[in-house]
């Protein structure tokens, strides 16, 4: 089910079920999900060290990977819900260890379905940089890197370290959809 633009109430209009439904139920579920979670999270599931043998750790009571060194990267693997229909928000979870203006990550996914090259779609984001302060969560925006993204595709995600400066520990990727509606 669609939006629908929101009816224009008369004064003294006797309201229908029906209507209401239409224009107040249905698009409340499309534009917040209420028909169910229509949320992923996956933890850091892999790290590229690139030298310094930082393993896979821990930020408090976070599981992280750590990445310190220029080329470290964090690898998240997830399959995208088969009710999924657009993106509403798809971040990379960091924990920046130091505070950093404009600091230096790249981004990339490749994703594809069951039948597809897993490079079907390859996309990536090289030139952004980011203003992260120590110690405060901070989303790394993925959606414009997920352009293509279908129910049902499998997809993996990497942050990666472009500076040895901008240590940052990676929790996870979170993602928020608007589900298909039957």
């Amino acid at each position: 089910m669609a939006y629908t633009a929101p009816r224009t109430w008369v004064a003294g209009e006797v309201v229908t079920a029906s209507q209401m439904n239409t224009h107040v139920r249905d698009n409340i579920s499309y534009l917040y999900g209420i028909q169910g979670a229509n949320e992923l999270w996956v933890p850091a599931t892999r790290l590229l060290d690139s030298g310094s043998s930082t393993p896979m750790g821990a930020r408090g009571y976070f599981p992280v990977a750590q990445l310190y060194d220029a080329n470290d990267a964090a690898y998240v693997s997830w399959k995208c819900p088969g009710n999924f229909s657009s993106i509403t928000t798809a971040v990379m979870v960091l924990i920046p260890q130091v505070t950093q203006a404009a600091a230096d990550l790249d981004i990339y996914t490749q994703y594809g379905a069951i039948g597809e090259a897993y490079t079907t779609n390859a996309e990536s984001d090289t030139a952004s940089t980011y203003n992260l302060t120590q110690w405060q969560l901070f989303g790394v925006d993925f959606s414009g890197v997920l352009a293509a993204l279908a129910a049902d595709d499998y997809v993996a995600c990497v942050l990666w370290l472009g500076n040895s400066a901008h240590d940052v520990d990676v929790v996870g990727f979170h993602m928020k959809y608007v589900p298909l509606t039957s």
